[in-house]
């Protein structure tokens, strides 16, 4: 580090330009070669006063900060093909709110200070997230499927690889699987089934007032019979008749 150091005084007077010629092997003479973003503060530097006239930008944004007593003014230079004047005024807003929280409690943790003034923090907040909707009066998704059935029995509902199976067929399968898990009227593991199948499990299931517990065949098998047993599943709806199927009792597949 001390050598370092003492190296670089001793070459502190050459020229900026040369030394960036000298190091900077890759250079896109359209921003600065260091940084594209400065930001400085100057205490007792004045008050700004914004010059008539537009000004190149040296940099593709840069904020300056100048303090003089209890007043604070500032500068912010940008990139036109960057930025917009539009861009430009939230960003200056939001450097006031921030520096006004300060000031009003200078206590406050960092990540604590708002950036976002109160309109712009209801918009986020409440009006790009106002996206409830209202959802149908029905105990479950095999419900929707029981009126699609009946309004349009033929229209495809699930389509997995090459095989299709209307709401009608949906509705044949689903009624077929409630009649074999009606006996056991247990919670149901869904398995290793295909869309087409996997559409109608849920519906079986749903038939019989039961619930489905998602297994994905990926996990450990120990994994999968930790999660038998703490869900008391006795039923388990799959293609094939794995491990973990087997061991939980009651297949129906």
């Amino acid at each position: 580090m001390r050598e370092t150091a003492l190296g670089a005084y001793a070459h502190q007077d050459v020229p900026f330009e040369q030394l960036v010629d000298e190091l900077v092997t890759e250079r896109d003479r359209s921003r600065t070669p260091l940084f594209q973003v400065l930001f400085s503060y100057v205490a007792d530097g004045g008050v700004y006063t914004n010059p008539d006239g537009v000004l190149p930008s040296k940099f593709d944004l840069s904020v300056r900060i100048e303090g003089s007593g209890d007043t604070l003014s500032g500068q912010i230079e940008y990139s036109t093909a960057l930025f917009d004047a539009a861009t430009m005024e939230r960003l200056a807003g939001h450097l006031v709110t921030l520096l006004d929280a300060v000031v009003l409690d200078p206590g406050q943790r960092v990540g604590e200070l708002p950036v976002l003034s109160a309109g712009e923090r209801e918009l986020v907040v409440e009006g790009w997230n106002a996206s409830s909707v209202e959802l149908p009066a029905v105990a479950g998704v095999h419900e929707l499927i029981a009126e699609w059935a009946v309004a349009a029995p033929d229209a495809v509902a699930v389509v997995a690889g090459g095989e299709s199976v209307t709401y009608g067929g949906l509705m044949v399968r689903a009624n077929r699987l409630a009649h074999l898990l009606r006996g056991c009227r247990r919670r149901v593991g869904g398995g290793a089934v295909s869309a087409a199948w996997g559409g109608h499990g849920r519906g079986g299931a749903g038939g019989v007032a039961g619930c489905v517990l998602p297994l994905d065949p990926e996990y450990p098998a120990d994994r999968l019979e930790f999660m038998l047993a703490d869900a008391g599943v006795r039923v388990v709806v799959g293609e094939g008749r794995g491990g973990a199927a087997r061991r939980a009792g009651c297949v129906a597949g």
